[in-house]
């Protein structure tokens, strides 16, 4: 197993994992590939307020995991125009369509990006 593996599988069933500190959400994809709900941890960020615009926005940082070999259990990447359904202001909030504003990290088994409602 390589270190990419182990980092993967660290994410898909550790960090992920909905009975420790994951949750489920749904990636849109910006290429028309089908929808996948996938394990994440999400970092609410809370209520950020732009002043240019006179807008608020909820903010969240989520941690994806890569997919595995089977093409499952994650996302092979990150690009320009993908969305996230996921409950952006709480843990029990209702689920919301947000927008990948950029990606932060990316590691050897997952990917951290911004995402925006």
């Amino acid at each position: 197993m390589t270190f990419r593996d182990l980092m993967a599988r660290h994410a898909r069933r550790t960090l992920t994992d909905p009975n420790k500190f994951g949750e489920s959400i749904t990636y849109h994809f910006a290429s028309g590939d089908p929808d996948r709900t996938v394990p994440a941890l999400v970092n609410r960020q809370g209520r950020i307020r732009d002043d240019d615009a006179d807008l608020s926005h909820e903010v969240a940082h989520v941690l994806l995991p890569v997919e595995d070999s089977d093409q499952e259990n994650g996302i092979p990447g990150v690009a320009k125009g993908d969305e996230i359904t996921l409950p952006i202001a709480s843990e029990t909030s209702t689920p919301v369509r947000a927008r990948v504003t950029r990606q932060l990290d990316a590691y050897p088994g997952a990917f951290t990006v911004e995402v925006v409602a």
